[in-house]
């Protein structure tokens, strides 16, 4: 409705959020002054750049063709981001497949990004975002795999996460996964229960179906929510797990 449109635009805006629409822009050299300024001063710790195709396209290409153009912009905002310390997430299209398409759950490498090996080499992590869009499986169709194809600083690559979508709530959530060694992938059950978040529209609430327990009769051995050791007074207390 129109009103909780409304709601959903004061809420967005209270948010520390900027939205700018690049579109039409003629020159790119404006579209970097634009991301100097947010960092600079509106304090925008991390800019999201989609995409750098439509970007130099927009400006065709400054006179140098897709190529040149895609190394110049990449040149230039490797110096922006020197002067800065901004955190820089750049969006690449991919070019068109030599085997497996994309949507059938196609693997991308480093060579697929689209216009120009600095998309390759010049950042310092990559990260490829694959779904196999036509899965006779409704849940593998709805799962995207998170996939580090470049990884500067540290050298760990290879599959990080695989996420699913729910169409009623509208949030990837995570999910286990595995990997044979023919690379088929295979995922097991989300590590929230499927009890409490399904594809229907309609949902339980998940927190009033909790039993949670009394806390007088916690006799500081149990575990809590968070996965944390709770223990004795005087005893160390055990770090909660990171995922």
């Amino acid at each position: 409705t129109d009103e909780e449109y409304l709601e959903a635009r004061v809420a967005l805006a209270e948010q520390p959020l900027i939205l700018y629409d690049h579109e039409g822009a003629k020159d790119y050299e404006g579209i970097l002054s634009k991301i100097e300024y947010m960092t600079v001063s509106l304090g925008c710790d991390v800019v999201v750049l989609d995409h750098v195709t439509a970007v130099v396209a927009a400006t065709e290409y400054n006179g140098k063709g897709e190529r040149r153009g895609i190394d110049e912009l990449m040149g230039n905002l490797r110096s922006l981001i020197s002067r800065t310390g901004v955190h820089l997430d750049i969006v690449s299209q991919l070019r068109k497949p030599d085997g497996k398409p994309y949507e059938e759950g196609g693997k991308i490498t480093s060579a697929d990004l689209r216009g120009s090996g600095s998309l390759a080499s010049v950042p310092n992590v990559i990260i490829a975002i694959e779904r196999n869009q036509q899965h006779p499986d409704v849940s593998y169709r709805n799962t995207v795999i998170m996939r580090v194809l470049k990884n500067r600083f540290f050298g760990d690559t290879g599959i990080v996460a695989a996420l699913k979508y729910h169409k009623s709530t509208m949030v990837l959530e995570p999910v286990e996964w595995n990997e044979a060694p023919d690379g088929t992938l295979s995922f097991g059950p989300q590590l929230i229960d499927e009890e409490y978040i399904t594809d229907d529209e309609s949902e339980p609430d998940f927190l009033s179906s909790l039993e949670l327990p009394d806390p007088d009769a916690i006799d500081g051995s149990e575990l809590d929510l968070l996965g944390q050791e709770t223990v004795g007074e005087g005893q160390p207390q055990t770090p909660a797990s990171s995922v």
